[in-house]
């Protein structure tokens, strides 16, 4: 299905993890942004590991959501993608639901940093 100019309106978040430690989970990126999903129809997420110079292999990107309570996020991530290679770009979409989501990043090895831009797209 494409998209017509003007019918479905695309709201787009740009993250960066300029460096994430070795075996580091749940890292925030550069700057921590919350992400509106209340309209969603579809949620796209890039994660973009072609200009890094970290050579760490895989790493996960983990979507967290809002609590019921609306003021704390979940410790537990809603949705998980894995980017393996150091220099992958991967593209993923991901379970509309949460009103509201975060972006963390693990990172998969014990021997290396990674980094990655991340590019989340809201359909509404």
């Amino acid at each position: 299905m494409g998209y017509r100019n003007g019918i479905n309106r695309r709201d787009e978040y740009s993250l960066n993890f300029a460096s994430v430690a070795t075996t580091a989970t749940m890292a925030e990126p550069d700057t921590d942004t919350e992400i509106d999903c209340r309209n969603a129809r579809e949620i796209i997420v890039q994660a973009d590991r072609s200009s890094t110079t970290y050579s760490g292999e895989s790493m996960d990107i983990e979507i967290i959501s809002r609590a019921i309570d609306a003021t704390t996020y979940d410790t537990v991530p809603w949705h998980s993608i894995t980017v393996v290679g150091s220099a992958s770009v991967l593209s993923s979409t991901i379970p509309t639901g949460p009103a509201y989501m975060k972006v963390r990043a693990n990172n998969n090895s014990s021997s290396a940093k990674v980094a990655a831009g991340i590019v989340v797209q809201v359909v509404a």
